[in-house]
Protein backbone atom coordinates (compact mmCIF):
# COMPACT_ATOMS: atom_id res chain seq x y z
CA UNK A 1 0.00 0.00 0.00
CA UNK A 2 1.31 3.33 -0.70
CA UNK A 3 1.87 5.70 2.20
CA UNK A 4 1.07 9.51 2.01
CA UNK A 5 1.34 13.08 4.12
CA UNK A 6 -1.75 13.92 5.00
CA UNK A 7 -2.95 16.65 6.97
CA UNK A 8 -6.47 17.71 8.65
CA UNK A 9 -8.45 20.82 8.77
CA UNK A 10 -10.45 20.11 11.92
CA UNK A 11 -9.72 17.91 15.04
CA UNK A 12 -13.29 16.74 15.91
CA UNK A 13 -14.75 13.59 16.16
CA UNK A 14 -14.48 12.24 12.34
CA UNK A 15 -10.97 14.40 11.79
CA UNK A 16 -9.73 12.29 15.05
CA UNK A 17 -10.88 9.07 13.91
CA UNK A 18 -9.70 9.51 10.35
CA UNK A 19 -6.43 10.81 11.64
CA UNK A 20 -5.58 7.77 13.68
CA UNK A 21 -6.42 5.62 11.81
CA UNK A 22 -4.48 6.78 8.88
CA UNK A 23 -1.72 7.40 11.22
CA UNK A 24 -2.09 3.76 12.57
CA UNK A 25 -2.29 2.18 8.61
CA UNK A 26 1.70 3.90 8.42
CA UNK A 27 0.76 7.37 6.50
CA UNK A 28 2.31 10.40 8.00
CA UNK A 29 0.23 13.16 9.54
CA UNK A 30 2.28 16.38 8.74
CA UNK A 31 0.02 18.59 10.19
CA UNK A 32 -3.59 19.10 12.12
CA UNK A 33 -5.06 22.29 11.98
CA UNK A 34 -7.45 23.49 14.04
CA UNK A 35 -8.29 26.65 16.54
CA UNK A 36 -6.45 27.67 19.80
CA UNK A 37 -8.16 26.01 22.65
CA UNK A 38 -9.59 22.79 21.11
CA UNK A 39 -8.75 19.15 20.39
CA UNK A 40 -6.18 19.49 17.98
CA UNK A 41 -3.02 20.14 19.72
CA UNK A 42 -3.92 16.76 21.18
CA UNK A 43 -4.32 15.00 18.79
CA UNK A 44 -1.43 16.40 16.88
CA UNK A 45 0.83 15.15 19.47
CA UNK A 46 -1.17 11.57 19.32
CA UNK A 47 -0.10 11.42 15.40
CA UNK A 48 3.05 13.35 16.11
CA UNK A 49 1.76 15.75 13.47
CA UNK A 50 2.77 19.44 13.85
CA UNK A 51 -0.30 21.85 15.16
CA UNK A 52 -0.98 25.39 14.25
CA UNK A 53 -4.47 27.47 13.81
CA UNK A 54 -3.34 28.86 10.62
CA UNK A 55 -4.16 26.94 7.44
CA UNK A 56 -0.86 26.62 6.22
CA UNK A 57 0.17 23.60 4.65
CA UNK A 58 3.66 21.67 4.60
CA UNK A 59 4.67 21.65 1.00
CA UNK A 60 4.73 17.75 1.67
CA UNK A 61 1.20 17.06 2.41
CA UNK A 62 -0.28 15.18 -0.44
CA UNK A 63 -3.94 15.33 0.68
CA UNK A 64 -5.56 17.46 3.05
CA UNK A 65 -8.78 16.74 4.15
CA UNK A 66 -11.51 19.44 5.39
CA UNK A 67 -13.54 17.93 8.51
CA UNK A 68 -15.10 20.57 9.47
CA UNK A 69 -19.08 21.18 10.36
CA UNK A 70 -20.89 21.79 6.57
CA UNK A 71 -20.74 26.07 7.20
CA UNK A 72 -17.37 26.58 8.00
CA UNK A 73 -15.92 24.68 5.02
CA UNK A 74 -16.21 27.65 2.52
CA UNK A 75 -14.42 29.67 4.79
CA UNK A 76 -11.37 27.57 5.49
CA UNK A 77 -11.05 26.90 1.84
CA UNK A 78 -10.78 30.57 1.46
CA UNK A 79 -7.75 30.10 3.78
CA UNK A 80 -5.67 27.32 2.89
CA UNK A 81 -2.29 27.67 1.82
CA UNK A 82 -1.03 24.71 0.21
CA UNK A 83 1.16 23.18 -2.27
CA UNK A 84 -0.59 23.01 -5.89
CA UNK A 85 -0.53 19.08 -6.31
CA UNK A 86 -2.07 18.88 -3.14
CA UNK A 87 -5.66 16.72 -3.04
CA UNK A 88 -8.31 18.55 -0.96
CA UNK A 89 -10.66 16.96 -0.16
CA UNK A 90 -13.90 17.37 2.55
CA UNK A 91 -16.08 15.22 4.17
CA UNK A 92 -19.40 16.57 3.89
CA UNK A 93 -21.64 14.06 2.24
CA UNK A 94 -24.54 17.34 1.61
CA UNK A 95 -21.98 19.46 -0.08
CA UNK A 96 -20.57 19.13 -4.08
CA UNK A 97 -17.50 19.85 -5.56
CA UNK A 98 -18.86 23.34 -6.42
CA UNK A 99 -17.67 24.76 -3.09
CA UNK A 100 -14.21 24.34 -4.19
CA UNK A 101 -11.78 27.11 -5.45
CA UNK A 102 -11.23 27.26 -8.92
CA UNK A 103 -7.55 27.41 -8.18
CA UNK A 104 -7.83 24.32 -6.65
CA UNK A 105 -6.91 21.94 -9.14
CA UNK A 106 -7.29 18.45 -7.41
CA UNK A 107 -10.52 18.37 -5.42
CA UNK A 108 -12.71 15.65 -4.21
CA UNK A 109 -15.50 14.51 -1.36
CA UNK A 110 -14.11 12.29 0.93
CA UNK A 111 -18.10 10.73 2.44
CA UNK A 112 -17.51 7.32 4.15
CA UNK A 113 -21.18 6.01 4.73
CA UNK A 114 -21.14 5.17 8.30
CA UNK A 115 -21.70 6.81 11.75
CA UNK A 116 -18.64 8.12 13.37
CA UNK A 117 -19.07 7.85 17.17
CA UNK A 118 -16.77 8.19 20.45
CA UNK A 119 -15.50 5.17 22.25
CA UNK A 120 -16.79 3.25 18.77
CA UNK A 121 -13.98 0.63 17.67
CA UNK A 122 -14.58 0.37 13.68
CA UNK A 123 -13.56 -1.75 11.48
CA UNK A 124 -12.28 0.13 8.09
CA UNK A 125 -11.96 -2.91 5.97
CA UNK A 126 -15.37 -3.03 5.67
CA UNK A 127 -16.19 0.69 5.30
CA UNK A 128 -18.52 1.34 2.51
Amino acid sequence: MKKYNISFAGAGRLAGILCRELCSKGHTIDMVVSPEGGRGPALAEECNAGWSDAMVFPESTRVIFIAVPDSMIRGVLKHIKCSESAIIVHTSGSTGLDIFPENFLRTGVFYPLQTFSHGRKLNFENLP
